[in-house]
């Protein structure tokens, strides 16, 4: 599917611009800066489905769209930043849903979020408070000054205050394809940054704001800062005194005869080095 947001705005600060054409198993024929008529069928979808008790992404199904023109630039950024984000997480719902009150994006973030759904957002200078994973995704903050631990995370106290101002990025464009002719549109576009906590997305990144089920509010880059390494240092703590008795636990993340041999290399300078050669290790996560 693709985004489409209107160029000109409406004055209602609780409606987004944008919104989200699904197209299916069908690769849509259209580029970043197309100008296009869409009809269909408003739809919420609710990733994870909707009994997982997650927010809902208004989608147009069943679309028809034809192009108008191209190379028309695209909407600027709404910068997310402190000035823009509340403090205040969620409305109180008493223990019920949420989703038949009144959208107040000017006193809660997750109403704020909803409000720029599918719209172009940006943050700058953004620090690193969770690191690429797997999935080529990291956490950066649009809030620096909330709630930071000392090493450079943000800090979840509370369902009240989980962190308003920490959101995904991710990719829109598909690793593989960084960069392709495929997407005229960005054709130098960089490979996805392998950042730690504590390190900075120096400079704009932008895109589309999405949301799905594994972390929420997403940045679906077609813009990243360059990475600024922080140079975060590995803890490492000190050896048992003679008269000590060291326990350490360790989640050995689905360790099984088929794991590489660079991991058990890890593991055991973890175990050495970082964990000071503990008298008794307990292990989670071993495979059979």
């Amino acid at each position: 599917g693709f985004w489409v947001q209107d160029p000109r705005p409406d004055r209602d600060p609780a409606t987004s611009e944008a919104i989200f054409v699904f197209t299916g198993s069908a690769t849509p024929a259209v580029a970043s800066g197309d100008s296009v008529l869409v009809s269909g069928t408003v739809t919420e979808y609710y990733p994870g489905g909707a009994a997982a008790g997650l927010q809902s992404v208004t989608e147009l199904t069943r679309a028809e769209w034809t192009v108008e023109s191209s190379g028309n630039p695209l909407p600027a950024a709404v910068p997310l930043r402190p000035s823009t984000i509340p403090d205040r997480y969620a409305p109180d719902a008493k223990g019920g849903s949420i989703e038949g009150l009144r959208l107040r994006p000017n006193r809660y973030a997750l109403d704020r979020y909803e409000s720029l759904e599918g719209m172009r957002v940006g943050v700058r200078d953004a620090p690193v408070v969770g690191a690429t994973s797997t999935h080529h995704e990291l956490w950066v903050t649009a809030e620096p000054g909330h709630a930071r631990t000392a090493r450079g995370g943000a800090l979840y106290s509370s369902y009240r205050d989980p962190n308003s101002g920490r959101v995904k990025i991710g990719s829109l464009l598909p690793l593989a394809q960084h960069p392709s002719s495929a997407f005229p549109a960005f054709p130098a576009f960089p490979a996805f940054p392998a950042a730690n906590v504590g390190d900075e997305l120096t400079g704009t990144t932008a895109g589309p704001l999405d949301y799905d089920n594994f972390g929420g509010y997403t940045i679906a880059a077609t813009e990243l800062g360059a990475r600024t390494d922080r140079r975060l240092a590995r803890e490492k703590t000190r050896p048992q005194a003679a008269d000590e008795l060291a326990v350490a636990t360790y989640n050995v993340e689905n360790l099984s005869p088929k794991t590489p041999p660079a991991k058990f290399e890890r593991l055991a300078e973890a175990l050495v080095d970082r964990l000071a050669a503990p008298d008794i290790v307990a292990l989670e996560e071993v495979q059979d």
